[in-house]
């Protein structure tokens, strides 16, 4: 449970410091998105050696579906984030940093709860713009459409939500 805990932390983390980032320059460091990666991947091998001890070194499981089993989750959850990259080649008006996020947090996070969370943040930025946009056209102001707004910082409530939930699922599963 205190590695759970300690893979939400470091989740919160990355998202605050990364929302922080892009909602000021509308980009995220190269450097954070590393060093969230490496501590993403250090969790999940955390979570992976406690499992094998509390398993007794796989002594009811073979070593491969035990890998499958403890990584299969996590590395499906890059797939948003490998969709956004794609998306950005594309030219979608995807940022790059945004992809290579929801890659990081889909370590983080496995498929369903990295899913839940960009959809989260895509709503939440999607009412914003919405509600911009209104208002700017009943001031008078025509452009407001034209207007970008940066991801990240739309995800700080989500994320925060996501992380509660996933702990409690944990906690409640007893996985």
């Amino acid at each position: 449970m205190k590695i759970e805990m300690a893979r939400m932390g470091v989740f919160l983390v990355f998202l605050l410091a990364a929302a922080w980032q892009d909602f000021g320059t509308k980009q995220v460091s190269t450097e954070l998105l590393w060093l969230s990666g490496t501590a993403a991947l250090v969790c999940q091998s955390l979570s992976v050696l406690c499992l094998a001890f509390m398993k007794e070194a796989g002594a009811e499981e073979a070593v491969l579906p035990f890998f499958l089993n403890t990584w299969g989750p996590y590395l499906a959850g890059v797939l948003p984030g490998a969709t956004l990259l794609v998306l950005s080649r594309l030219g979608c008006g995807i940022g790059v940093g945004d992809g290579v996020f929801f890659l990081v947090s889909g370590l983080l996070l496995g498929l369903r709860h990295n899913l839940l969370f960009l959809c989260g943040t895509v709503l939440c930025c999607g009412l914003f713009g919405l509600g911009y946009y209104v208002w700017s056209r009943m001031r008078g102001n025509y452009k407001g459409g034209k207007t970008e707004l940066p991801l990240l910082p739309f995800g700080v409530i989500p994320g925060i939500w996501t992380a509660v939930l996933y702990v409690t699922e944990f906690r409640a599963f007893g996985a």
